[in-house]
């Protein structure tokens, strides 16, 4: 039995068979789409409102609960300041006797980056606790 394919244009050395060319974007297209990346901002806008115990990422309200929000309100305290986990145990968690060995601000630092879709606002410091970090779209509401 034989199986039948479909013809192939013959083709002769150093002349392929010519393919359609590609849409090419015109300058002027080109130059309207720089224009509106320029226009994007490279970080996201976040608002830690204390007095109004918020957290806005890009408008947004970031359902946090209070144990989350007075973690993050610690850290927009001291932007830009690495605070150790004994320190937050003792500004955030004011009334709870927590041991040492325990991973509370671990799994809080964990939740609140997962909620707020911003995994870099709350930088790790290997070794010595978290900083939030200072970023350009950063604005803390005193």
């Amino acid at each position: 039995m034989s199986v039948l394919t479909p013809a192939t244009p013959a083709r002769t050395a150093g002349h392929p068979a010519a393919a359609p060319a590609p849409d090419l974007p015109t300058r002027a297209g080109l130059r309207r789409f720089e224009e509106l990346l320029a226009a994007l901002p490279l970080t996201p806008a976040v608002v830690v409102d204390l007095p109004a115990r918020r957290l806005v990422v890009d408008g947004a309200d970031v359902d946090l609960t209070r144990q989350e929000f007075d973690l993050v309100a610690y850290l927009a305290r001291s932007a830009g300041r690495v605070v150790s986990r004994d320190e937050l145990y003792d500004g955030a968690w004011r009334s709870q006797d927590l041991s040492d060995r325990t991973r509370t601000v671990d799994v809080h630092v964990r939740r609140v980056r997962a909620k707020s879709g911003l995994g870099g606002l709350i930088a790790t410091v290997r070794g010595v606790g978290y900083r939030l970090n200072a970023l350009d779209g950063l604005r803390v509401v005193a």
